[in-house]
């Protein structure tokens, strides 16, 4: 049975346990909530030197105890600074081996366990103190050519995301299709299949759309959020798959312009400044781009469950490799839903932050000065 209740522009609605919530054109939040403008710490920047001179970060997270943790994508370290951004240690470095990183590294954390995953894939699990606790290998799925491991539940199960390139040769538009597993030792359980990206067959082959929907996911706790930016759906799955509920949001459709086709090419070209031009410049004529852009961006978990979605902002989700992060040209507002997924604030961040971590009372990020100098800075806010 379906209870259905309109409260101003939200619809809600409670089948089997599970909320559906819809928000129509034009409703506002409950709060915004406002970032003080002063940074209350920051790593870096112009005065960095030594383990605070930063460049390549790609990652950053606070401890239980107030320290920082900033994960070093150009040396493959992370670095331990005390509360007030004092330097206390590093974990890891390049190689092959036990506490070691080879190629790019992602990482993600359980409460104060730190895990980095390096290019072929490995799981490392640190302590703060660079105590290695347990080395996982490359993740696998069964039938899926394309896997990555996404974070571990407060449980120590691990979330992976699994999918193949279509290559059906009728459609047009193929969506590549993905799967959301939760693993243990004892076995896989299927959490959701979710849309991955949408493609277009071009020259006999399923060629990418950039600046397209794509899907989104997100882990923490007893969780994994998964969201599609093609309609501004965000959905929180138990890790036997149970729904917890599914929010939706009516955003107006957004065209991608020539301008921005060509500063995703551009910014491509900088990526690879060191290749041969012409052979980046036959990449980038290949490029396909969707005709609508993206109704949000970014989806991160926050505390107590909260998810935070960011506006559509052009390339900040462009991965620069061992050169970081993106940082937005202008401010970027951010929608935060509650563990039960009603849409409880705003909150916009200042221009420049590119947002990494969401506290209570605190957003931790990196922005780049006027120079493209990188700190790692972390702003207070307020919940009302």
């Amino acid at each position: 049975m379906l209870l259905a209740l309109t409260a101003g522009a939200q619809t809600l609605r409670d089948s089997a346990g599970v909320r559906l919530r819809s928000y129509r054109l034009g409703h506002l939040p409950a709060a915004t909530w406002r970032v003080s403008p002063a940074a209350r710490v920051r790593i870096g920047g112009a005065e960095g030197t030594g383990p605070s001179e930063l460049a390549g970060v790609v990652g950053a997270a606070r401890l239980s105890d107030g320290r920082l943790v900033v994960v070093h994508g150009s040396t493959n370290e992370l670095r331990i600074f005390d509360a007030s951004g004092r330097f206390e240690r590093t974990i890891g470095r390049r190689g092959m081996g036990p506490s070691e990183f080879e190629g790019s590294i992602r990482f993600a954390r359980t409460a104060d366990t730190l895990f980095v995953v390096d290019g072929p894939g490995r799981v490392q699990a640190f302590r703060p103190d660079g105590t290695l606790l347990r080395t996982m290998p490359r993740a696998t799925m069964a039938g899926q050519s394309i896997v990555t491991w996404y974070g571990t539940l407060s449980d120590g199960a691990s979330v992976v995301l699994g999918g193949t390139v279509p290559f059906d040769t009728t459609q047009r538009r193929p969506l590549a299709m993905f799967r959301v597993e939760v693993q243990r030792d004892a076995g896989s359980t299927l959490v959701a299949e979710v849309p991955g990206y949408e493609m277009v067959r071009v020259g006999g082959r399923n060629q990418p759309l950039f600046l397209s929907a794509a899907g989104r996911l997100a882990v923490r706790s007893d969780r994994a959020c998964t969201g599609w930016t093609g309609t501004w759906e965000v959905s929180c799955w138990s890790p036997s798959g149970q729904l917890y509920w599914r929010t939706r949001r009516e955003v107006p459709a957004e065209m991608v312009r020539e301008a921005d086709r060509e500063m995703y090419r551009e910014a491509f070209r900088r990526m690879n400044a060191t290749a041969p031009r012409d052979r980046i410049d036959a990449v980038t004529a290949s490029f396909q781009f969707g005709e609508e852009r993206s109704r949000f961006g970014r989806l991160e978990m926050g505390p107590g469950n909260e998810v935070w979605i960011s506006e559509f902002v052009l390339l900040e989700e462009m991965p620069l490799g061992r050169a970081g992060r993106q940082t937005p040209a202008q401010p970027v507002r951010w929608s935060v839903l509650g563990s039960d997924g009603r849409w409880v604030a705003d909150i916009v961040l200042p221009r420049g932050f590119h947002l990494l971590e969401a506290g209570t009372d605190y957003v931790l990020g990196i922005e780049r000065d006027a120079d493209d100098v990188e700190s790692v800075t972390m702003y207070a806010y307020q919940r009302r």
